[in-house]
């Protein structure tokens, strides 16, 4: 009785759960939803181009055979199988492993059986290729659907609206034929090598694709959607940099923002999309910073703190001096007074500067990033922020900029500990926001991190430090796919194929 009255009755909820929460201020939104938008082709399960049209032909034979639902579930699964045992048997031929789709189980069936078994291992079953009823396509359906390969309906799967049926049909149709068949040996797999994944950039479909992803019916190169920019502007950013390796966006982004060449780049500068990636890349920075300072800052809380005691603790990483002092300080920006002057490598000077504590690189950036509000070409601007769909002001690169007048003569410590508040207040806020009822439990359940609770920083978990992605290395893959680009010695370069893509 004693226990029962101390927790009270049993339809009173109970503690609220905690779930790992991630962008803790939310300063990343704008990056994020811009950036999806120039590039549509690409996410981070999109791993192989030839998935993107075998999903289309299966779509097509589906809506040609009217099969139902579980008939098209049956053969999309039967094709993925075949697809994935044709690249491993042709494994030899590769260069690097492709690793297609379902490769652990369909790999170690083959070595089991000496042949593929393909009704076990396309069945929805235990032992199965892909636990997930729709295989892999549901992986790709988002960037298939934006390409016009294909279309979900209620009925199912649909042949998109740009999807060029006999193309695709002459690069991979053989695989239908194929995926009739319950047992397959090794032999005939060998045998149809053209439908391996490494085929495509000879093949019809591959042909296809590269029309969806690059369509050359605009008037010129400076035209077509932000997708297909963005492409471009990747092909021209891998050759002037002669390839790439890991993070294609930090490596990349900062020959865009500063290298000479690329600014001087007739062909870079003929796309629309370049003044908005400049934006966009130029914003992660300071979006970095904040989450950086943030993470740091954090880690400053042993259990329980004052918003106070915090603020010092940031304070104490930075320089006694004025905020105007400071700024000051800080590396040039542009080569020149003018708004269009060409862009200084600022933010890797600071990053890099290493008679820097590491809160003090995260405020130079964060500094950085609000003095170049006003120094960047109008088109670039509004990329780097945009007020109108920006809900939140506060930690807005313009919300900084419009402090630093105010505290130009007040001492940077001050500073920094008022910039801690808003970020406390801020992730407590956010952290609110993202409460979410569950309705089997009658619990809320919020996100791990920092809570305020009468002035008191409450820490529960240390923060994630989840950086923007902007989906290129993503692109990049599929245009090996494609033929547009290919894996040297673990570096994308650009093809020939590629090179043409400017002529």
């Amino acid at each position: 009785m004693t226990d029962a009255l101390t927790r009270g009755p049993s339809w009173i909820a109970g503690e609220p759960r905690r779930y790992v929460g991630e962008n803790p201020l939310a300063v990343s939104r704008h990056v994020t939803a811009q950036s999806r938008k120039l590039a549509t082709v690409a996410i981070s399960t999109t791993f192989h181009a030839r998935y993107y049209t075998l999903h289309a032909l299966v779509a097509d034979e589906c809506a040609s055979r009217e099969l139902s639902r579980d008939e098209q579930v049956q053969l999309i699964r039967r094709c993925e199988v075949v697809l994935a045992a044709i690249t491993l048997q042709h494994g030899g031929e590769h260069s690097y492993p492709l690793n297609p789709h379902g490769i652990r189980a369909i790999s170690a069936a083959l070595d089991r059986d000496g042949r593929l078994n393909l009704a076990a291992l396309a069945g929805i079953r235990d032992g199965s290729y892909s636990r997930a009823r729709w295989g892999f396509f549901w992986d790709y359906a988002t960037v298939e659907q934006a390409l016009g390969l294909v279309r979900w309906t209620r009925e199912g799967l649909k042949p998109g609206t740009h999807l060029d049926a006999e193309k695709v049909k002459a690069g991979l149709g053989g695989i239908l034929k194929l995926a009739q068949q319950d047992v397959l040996e090794l032999e005939e797999l060998r045998a149809h090598s053209e439908f391996c994944l490494c085929r495509m950039p000879s093949a019809a479909d591959g042909d296809a694709l590269r029309e969806r992803l690059l369509p050359t019916d605009s008037d010129s190169h400076a035209k077509g959607s932000g997708s297909s920019q963005t492409i471009r502007l990747l092909l021209v950013l891998l050759e002037l940099n002669r390839g790439g390796s890991g993070n294609l966006q930090e490596e990349l982004g900062d020959v865009l923002l500063f290298d000479r060449v690329a600014q001087q780049d007739a062909r870079l500068e003929a796309l629309e999309v370049t003044s908005a990636w400049m934006g966009l890349l130029l914003r992660e920075k300071s979006v970095r910073a904040w989450h950086r300072l943030w993470k740091w800052t954090v880690a400053q809380i042993d259990g329980i703190t004052t918003v106070e005691e915090l603020g010092r603790a940031v304070a104490s990483e930075l320089p006694d001096e004025t905020v105007g002092t400071y700024v000051s300080k800080l590396p040039r920006r542009t080569a020149d007074a003018a708004a269009d002057g060409v862009l200084l490598p600022a933010e890797l000077q600071a990053e890099h500067d290493e008679t820097r504590t590491y809160v003090d690189r995260q405020f130079a950036k964060l500094l950085l990033g609000a003095l170049r509000l006003d120094e960047l070409p109008s088109r670039v601007a509004i990329y780097f922020e945009h007020p109108p769909t920006e809900r939140q002001a506060r930690l807005r690169p313009g919300w900084l900029r419009d402090l630093l007048p105010q505290w130009a003569d007040e001492p940077l410590r001050d500073f920094a500990i008022y910039l801690t508040q808003q970020m406390t207040s801020r992730a407590s806020q956010i952290s609110l926001s993202k409460a979410r009822f569950d309705a089997s439990t009658c619990l809320y359940e919020l996100p791990l991190g920092v809570s305020l609770h009468d002035g008191l920083v409450v820490k529960d978990a240390d923060q994630l430090s989840i950086d923007t992605w902007f989906r290129w290395n993503a692109i990049a893959r599929i245009l090996v796919g494609v033929g547009l680009t290919e894996l040297v010695d673990g570096r994308w370069q650009v093809t020939d194929m590629g090179r043409q893509q400017w002529r």
